[in-house]
């Protein structure tokens, strides 16, 4: 009787490691979105170290604007300071928008890890630091497609008497874009 129930339960302890991988086969998306150039097929070995994207996905459900300053500009913007942008497939348009986030690291923060210490080249141009803005129009921010590129200007509480300059250079630049955008 001993036997025949430890056979059940390891039965059972197999079963469970069973299911619990063929749940681990389903691939699930973290947010809305889709997935393009899938390289998934069935009998693909597919593991938690990152060696190979087999299913690079877009999330659809954030739409903000990145940009990214100097860390001698970066100390003068605030969350909220107002932006306007512009796209080279929108040409004559400025888009007006807001500071989301400031991300509080630069590129030098992250390490690869390797078996040698950190080398630092003398004269190494400073990090630049990464800024999110939302658009006012939130559709248009939608419909924007993504990785598409543009100009950003930020207007800080510091830089008051030079905004109207930015501004004009902005719909300078909308403008120029009829002519550069085939």
């Amino acid at each position: 009787l001993d036997a025949a129930e430890a056979s059940i339960d390891n039965a059972k302890a197999q079963l469970e490691q069973a299911e619990w991988e063929l749940n681990e086969t389903t691939v699930r998306a973290p947010t809305d979105g889709y997935a393009v150039n899938v390289a998934l097929r069935p009998g693909v070995f597919v593991g938690t170290v990152g060696a190979g994207a087999v299913l690079p996905y877009i999330s659809t459900d954030i739409s903000q604007m990145v940009g990214c300053v100097s860390q001698s500009a970066v100390r003068h913007i605030h969350k909220g300071d107002a932006v306007e942008v512009t796209f080279p497939n929108r040409p004559g348009e400025v888009f007006p928008g807001t500071i989301a986030e400031i991300v509080q690291t630069s590129p030098s923060a992250q390490l690869t890890a390797s078996g040698s210490l950190a080398t630092f080249a003398a004269g190494t141009p400073p990090d630049r630091w990464f800024l999110r803005a939302t658009l006012d129009d939130e559709a248009l921010a939608e419909s924007l497609p993504q990785g598409v590129a543009g100009t950003m200007a930020v207007y800080t509480q510091r830089g008051k008497p030079v905004h109207i300059i930015s501004r004009v250079v902005m719909r300078i630049n909308a403008w120029v874009a009829f002519l550069t955008t085939p």
